[in-house]
């Protein structure tokens, strides 16, 4: 694949995600318990419940502080702003993969890359 069909690909299945943040639909099935303890966070209940409850909590959680407080001064749904932190948590993430180097479009002919490749394993021995 060419770069500039892995960015077609790219943008066509963000415009996806992005479009798709959009809808008043639960995506995912946690997405109202998160709405909920960032709620909770802002002061409108525990955050966490008691020891000897049955309820786990997995989260940071200064994920719901942050939602939470966001979501208050924005005056949005927390649920919405936590699609868009991690719509942007997917865009950090592979902006650092793609400028780490560890992807690189090769330039040559197979048998080139195979041969730099075994010359690259041999010197590290």
């Amino acid at each position: 694949m060419t770069v500039m069909t892995l960015a077609l690909l790219a943008a066509v299945f963000g415009a996806w995600l992005v479009w798709r943040m959009f809808l008043p639909l639960e995506i995912n099935y946690n997405e109202a318990w998160n709405g909920w303890l960032a709620q909770a966070a802002m002061g409108r209940g525990p955050l966490y419940p008691d020891a000897d409850a049955l309820t786990v909590n997995n989260y940071p959680p200064l994920s719901f502080y942050i939602v939470g407080a966001l979501a208050q001064v924005l005056h949005l749904s927390p649920v919405f702003v936590g699609r868009v932190g991690s719509l942007l948590g997917l865009a950090a993430t592979s902006g650092a993969a793609a400028g780490s180097g560890a992807w690189r479009p090769s330039s040559g002919s197979a048998s080139d890359r195979r041969r730099s490749m075994s010359r690259r394993c041999s010197r590290s021995r």
